[in-house]
């Protein structure tokens, strides 16, 4: 081969390898720049499932406790038909509306539509009523306790039913940390074992409660039986005051203030909308849940509150407990 000949042959393969080789930086970077679109979809992606899984969260959290939620889709106004219908208060970026399910306000649908930086994400979900029929031992509106010198001692856990977790101390709508700070600041209260702390739930509904039991025949007064008596329902008006010793079973609601002046033990709900003073020298023992309004206690004697499924079912076959809502079913949209 003469030496232009081989020249010429050197310079094309020099161009064939410079060739491949921006072909091959060109594929690298497109490979690169591709990596990084799928990352920031990815990204974007986790970003808007965690949105909507949390603004599901908190909008499920701002539906009242009860038995359906026709209170929620009338809306704000309480009326049905107008442009509120359904909406509820959710964080900023976030969506959330209730809508008729098949079955009307027993279990309605929950749209919630959420967006993030590069995306978005819409969900919907079945609104149904949580299982478990109370939520804590202690229910009630506030995180403001009232005043105990006497003893509160709440056991969450129900020796006959091993199968089942403990029930927690305190169920309230306003913030736990509120709870945690009155029960170090309140020595007579003690939890028992592993009695979970206090959790958020919306305020237990008492005057629906009264309304439904007074519609479903409660006793419109009551007094302490001297031995267990069959379990019942009484929903009295205005302030109960027990100043004999005795038993009640079933579910006992006081519009107003309950007041124990002589030992009194009950086997199911307890509820009392003005809270409950206990006297020096006696013991309220309930064996199920109590449920308070504000203040929740004036306690000089003793109060124990144990978690008894069995009571608690019963009352629950008498008479349907609310519960707190619940998703029971979620889809993308």
């Amino acid at each position: 081969m003469r030496r232009g000949e081989a020249g010429g042959a050197t310079l094309a393969t020099a161009l064939i390898v410079l060739l491949a080789a921006s072909l091959l930086g060109a594929a690298v970077a497109e490979v690169a720049r591709t990596e990084l679109v799928v990352a920031e979809s990815r990204r974007t992606l986790a970003r808007g499932l965690a949105a909507g899984d949390a603004c599901l969260a908190r909008a499920v959290a701002t539906l009242p406790a009860g038995w359906d939620q026709a209170a929620a889709l009338a809306g704000a106004d309480g009326v049905a038909g107008t442009g509120d219908d359904g909406v509820l208060a959710a964080p900023a970026g976030c969506v959330a509306r209730l809508v008729p399910g098949p079955l009307g306000a027993m279990r309605p649908f929950l749209d919630v539509a959420v967006g993030v930086a590069g995306g978005g994400r819409r969900l919907r979900a079945i609104v149904g009523r949580s299982p478990a029929p109370v939520p804590a031992l202690v229910w009630t509106e506030s995180a403001t306790l009232g005043a105990v010198v006497g003893t509160v001692t709440l056991d969450g856990t129900d020796p006959a039913r091993p199968d089942l977790a403990p029930l927690a101390a305190v169920a309230t709508p306003d913030d736990p940390a509120t709870v945690d700070a009155w029960f170090a600041a309140t020595p007579g209260v003690g939890l028992v074992g592993p009695t979970p702390a206090p959790v958020v739930a919306p305020a237990p509904p008492l005057p629906a409660t009264r309304l439904r039991l007074t519609a479903g025949g409660a006793l419109p007064t009551f007094a302490p039986s001297a031995t267990p008596p069959v379990a019942g329902l009484a929903a009295t008006a205005g302030d109960l005051v027990i100043v004999t010793p005795g038993f009640g079973a079933g579910v006992l609601h006081v519009d107003g203030r309950l007041d124990i002046q002589a030992d009194f033990a009950f086997s199911g709900i307890v509820a009392a909308r003005g809270g409950v003073v206990v006297a020096s020298g006696a013991t309220f023992d309930v064996r199920g849940g109590l449920w308070l309004g504000v203040p929740s206690f004036d306690v000089a004697g003793h109060v124990v509150v144990r978690h008894d499924r069995a009571a608690i079912d019963a009352a629950d076959a008498l008479f349907t407990l609310p519960r707190p809502a619940m998703a029971d079913g979620v889809l993308d949209r």
